[in-house]
């Protein structure tokens, strides 16, 4: 009773043996039920559930609780706005809060982008995903993608107009993001605005770095002024390590 935050007087007129009865913010006292589906079959048990919340919800009278919406199970790029509804702005993906589409603004509010996930959980499609948006609204004289991919799944989905080069080892990364680099050194002083948007597109960047190869260091010295050089990184890595990756 000493640590109610409600009332020390009133929570010790509970007694020690009234299972589930509680303090409300209004000074009232309430009773949690349990439901007993003893008599249940383990494999009815979740259809007796779903029956006891019907009933549960269709008893009460007083404000309910928001629906939990659930994502689809699957989502095509066709049901996002295209590049007419949304010029500037790439949609790639719904955010579970909301449902509405989230967006990649690299015009804007995102200069780059960290992706994070498991084995199988769709970085390469959240990556393939925002590529196809940057096609659809950047001419290959605006837009230059660096695709550095083992696989070459993202190189293989660019254009050879846009496509600036395509790394499948860190060795060759390292040598891509130099020549990056090379080009950036040039974008200084008078000229830092000119020239198509360079976007570095880095998939399961822990297997490129292994070894200690390190093929973004070229690039480290600009990402300050990535914004005024238009440079963009856009990478993969999985959630294991990534504390100590950081």
């Amino acid at each position: 009773p000493a640590d109610s935050v409600i009332g020390r007087k009133l929570a010790q007129t509970i007694r020690a043996d009234q299972a589930g009865r509680v303090l409300t913010e209004d000074s009232l006292f309430g009773q949690v039920a349990l439901p007993v589906l003893d008599d249940v079959d383990d494999a009815a048990i979740g259809d007796e559930l779903e029956s006891l919340a019907r009933r549960s919800a269709a008893s009460w009278e007083g404000p309910a609780a928001a629906p939990i919406r659930l994502l689809p199970l699957s989502l095509s790029l066709g049901e996002l706005p295209d590049a007419l509804d949304e010029p500037d702005r790439i949609p790639f993906a719904l955010r579970q809060d909301t449902m509405e589409p989230e967006y990649l603004q690299l015009l804007d509010r995102d200069q780059h982008l960290l992706v994070f996930g498991d084995g199988g959980s769709g970085k390469t499609t959240a990556l393939r995903s925002i590529v196809a948006g940057l096609l659809d609204r950047f001419s290959p004289d605006e837009l230059v993608l660096a695709a550095m991919d083992l696989r070459g799944e993202i190189a293989a989905q660019i254009p050879d107009d846009y496509l600036g080069g395509h790394a499948s080892s860190a060795q060759d990364a390292r040598a891509l993001a130099t020549a990056i680099a090379t080009e950036l050194d040039k974008r200084t002083g008078a000229g830092r605005g000119d020239g198509p948007r360079i976007v570095v597109v880095v998939d399961d960047f822990d297997i490129l770095s292994s070894g200690g190869t390190e093929p973004l260091r070229p690039l480290l010295a600009h990402l300050p002024s990535a914004r005024d050089l238009r440079l963009h990184v856009l990478l993969s890595r999985p959630v294991a390590g990534a504390s100590r990756a950081m």
